[in-house]
């Protein structure tokens, strides 16, 4: 193969992995714009708020047991036909909702899709992991983020707008993921990996898996999930009780800002990592988020409300890349996906616990609060990463007074 064709092919592997990447995003995305006119349509069952909410969040539960599988799976079996079969499943499971009627039967399929994203999702991250190293590896997981958050702009200001026409037409969006399916069968090839069968061997690649840092990355990002799932599932409804006449589609413009600013500045974040370290970069990730959800809090007109969605979208495009390349940079090959779906698992639980969380606290109190609430966790969990900076420092320190 010449190299002209080797850059060609390249390209449209990586092309093909970062699209497919964005179906994860857009699977709990694409119906919040019309989740109040979903309660409403709903509202002769007991609890269809909660349960509305449930669209959004129920697949971060299959993910959350599905993923630690499918990170067994894809290390023993490969990678390419899970992503394969994951992508078909999404679609159909994604669209068939647009033909029901029963919220109940919707939330089983929302099961299957969560499912579906938990396959996508590992196999996407993993096979990033395995194709690059070093600084490419950064450069395409901050690509991977930013192209998922650029295509949610797009597809929250449509889904706002055809959510107008009826709360069912958004779930059409999910026929997507047939479009990204040749890109798939055609340009991702399964990476010639290293599996070690000797018993030694693996007992030596256990031993060397960071066990502390992935609990670290792992704690994190659990709640901090559970918070940041207050923009999808709160916003909506948050947004219609403070501002009048508030539409679908302005409902979707406000949490396109957040993936708008999420896009552009994980699009960046090879060159975030070139002069900030990841103890740092957490740390403004929790600051952004801290800040966004403070300006939430006031009562004020859409544009404030903008304004903290743009902060907080900061916040989440710095912390995703960076829990990812935290949990794989010195995790032994053979583990890497194992890692990855566990880290997967934690973030989507949070996502699931959210609205059973955060529902159970609003009952007591208002929006306003529970933001606030939202906004104390952020700072408080500043004290992690900043005991993890002074503790790399002090070490570094003592190794450079030993050389002299």
């Amino acid at each position: 193969m010449q190299l002209s064709e080797k850059k060609t092919t390249a390209t449209l592997r990586e092309i093909s992995l970062l699209l497919t990447g964005t179906l994860v995003i857009l699977a709990p995305l694409v119906v919040s714009p019309a989740l109040p006119q979903m309660a409403l349509f709903f509202s002769g069952i007991s609890n269809a708020e909660t349960l509305v909410k449930l669209v959004v969040t129920l697949p971060a539960l299959s993910i959350a047991i599905g993923a630690p599988v499918v990170g067994i799976i894809i290390d023993k079996w490969g990678r390419r036909w899970m992503l394969i079969s994951a992508t078909v499943v999404y679609g159909l499971s994604g669209v068939t909702s647009f033909f029901l009627k029963n919220i109940y039967a919707i939330l089983a399929l929302r099961v299957l899709l969560g499912l579906a994203v938990s396959g996508i999702m590992t196999c996407t991250v993993t096979l990033i992991a395995d194709y690059y190293t070093g600084e490419k590896r950064n450069r395409v997981m901050g690509f991977q983020t930013a192209v998922s958050y650029f295509t949610a702009v797009v597809i929250l200001i449509g889904g706002g707008a055809i959510a107008e026409i009826n709360w069912n037409y958004p779930f059409l969006i999910y026929l997507i993921a047939f479009v990204f399916l040749p890109g798939v069968i055609f340009f991702l090839n399964e990476p010639e990996i290293n599996k070690e069968t000797k018993s030694e061997e693996f007992s030596e690649n256990i031993h060397k898996i960071p066990y502390k840092t992935l609990i670290i990355g792992y704690f994190l990002a659990f709640i901090f999930l559970i918070f940041f799932y207050l923009l999808p599932t709160q916003i909506p409804f948050y947004l219609t009780e403070s501002i009048i006449n508030m539409s679908e589609t302005r409902i979707g413009i406000a949490l396109a800002a957040t993936s708008l600013f999420a896009g552009i500045i994980s699009f960046n974040y090879k060159y975030l990592r070139l002069w900030i370290k990841q103890e740092v970069l957490f740390i403004l990730a929790l600051i952004f988020m801290g800040s966004g959800y403070i300006t939430l809090t006031f009562d004020g007109s859409y544009g404030i409300f903008l304004l903290g969605l743009i902060l907080s979208g900061l916040g989440i495009g710095i912390m995703l890349p960076n829990l990812n390349i935290w949990t794989v940079k010195d995790t032994p090959e053979r583990f890497r996906g194992r890692a990855l779906s566990i880290l997967n698992a934690i973030i989507y639980l949070g996502a699931f616990l959210s609205p059973i969380i955060n529902d159970s606290i609003l009952q007591r109190t208002n929006y306003s609060t529970i933001f606030m609430i939202g906004s104390i966790v952020f700072f408080s969990l500043i004290i992690i990463p900043f005991s993890l900076f002074i503790l790399d420092f002090s070490k570094q320190r003592k190794v450079k007074e030993k050389m002299k």
